[in-house]
């Protein structure tokens, strides 16, 4: 007896450690002038939910946003990496020289076919800036890449003042039939 509830005293705190460490809400100071927030806004929402700050290895950001835009030599990157062991999981900040935030992108594996706001705290973060920049959950649809392979893969896109973003969640297959294996990569432009 004292052993089950010892268990379930456990549970009872981790389960509130994990429901009062994740955000509902986000705040990141938006503004036309800033349309993917203030940097110092949000580096303390992603060191406010324990992400670890660090300095990205160029090849790492040049892999997870240059189909997306041109890596520029003078932009600053910082990433703020989840603590999940065995995954990277994270969210990259790309900044101007002026301090602008240029580009954020969060990559993690969700396990999920549809949007969440649960999960690790960079799937959070993902969920809750996608919509407090576009207003609205993300729509998903299926799609394929042409070529022998032909991968499927889910996509939500939009576009909102100068802001161009696109939540992507691929499979470890051809076919997206295993949610376990789906890894999604959130991408927020400035133009």
């Amino acid at each position: 007896m004292k052993v089950l509830l010892g268990i379930l005293a456990a549970l009872a705190v981790v389960g509130a450690i994990w429901y009062f460490g994740m955000s509902y809400s986000l705040d990141v100071g938006a503004t036309p002038a800033a349309p993917l927030g203030d940097f110092a806004k949000l580096e303390s929402a992603l060191t406010g939910k324990g992400l670890r700050k660090e300095t990205p290895q160029p090849a790492e950001v040049k892999s997870l946003l240059g189909d997306r835009m041109e890596i520029a030599a003078d932009l600053v990157a910082t990433s703020y990496v989840d603590l999940v062991p065995g995954l990277r999981h994270q969210v990259l900040v790309l900044r101007r020289p002026d301090g602008k935030v240029a580009a954020v992108c969060s990559n993690f594996r969700s396990g999920s076919f549809d949007y969440s706001k649960t999960g690790t705290r960079a799937e959070n973060f993902a969920a809750l800036y996608w919509t407090a920049l576009s207003g609205a959950e993300p729509k998903f649809k299926k799609e394929s890449e042409g070529g022998g392979d032909r991968r499927e893969f889910l996509i939500a896109r939009f576009q909102k003042g100068t802001i161009d973003a696109q939540w992507k969640k691929e499979g470890g297959s051809a076919t997206l039939m295993v949610p376990h294996e789906i890894a999604d990569l959130v991408t927020f432009i400035a133009k």
